[in-house]
């Protein structure tokens, strides 16, 4: 009778235990985005900490996504004037 009690533990304790090839990713998934997006998410954190977070998400894609060379050096160098030609800035 002990063995199949001692099965039914094991087994509960295995499924409750996640995945070891899971990502620690925090609670948001941030953990998981690629390092210059969250460079981005960073630099937006910190040039403009009156945006709600989801601001600061928008920023990153914008950023990230964008495809021209120039756009991506003001993302880094002139957050400022990168929010304003990626027209982030509240009216």
């Amino acid at each position: 009778m002990r063995l199949p009690v001692l099965i039914s533990i094991m087994s509960s304790v295995l499924l409750a235990t996640p995945a070891f090839s899971q990502k620690d990713c925090g609670a948001a998934g941030d953990g998981c985005e690629p390092v210059l997006y969250q460079k981005f998410m960073a630099i937006a954190a910190q040039s403009f900490p009156d945006w709600p977070e989801v601001a600061y998400r928008t920023y990153a894609s914008a950023c990230y996504d964008s495809t021209d060379s120039h756009v991506r050096e003001l993302c880094t160098k002139d957050p400022k004037k990168a929010a304003e030609v990626l027209n982030l800035l509240p009216d």
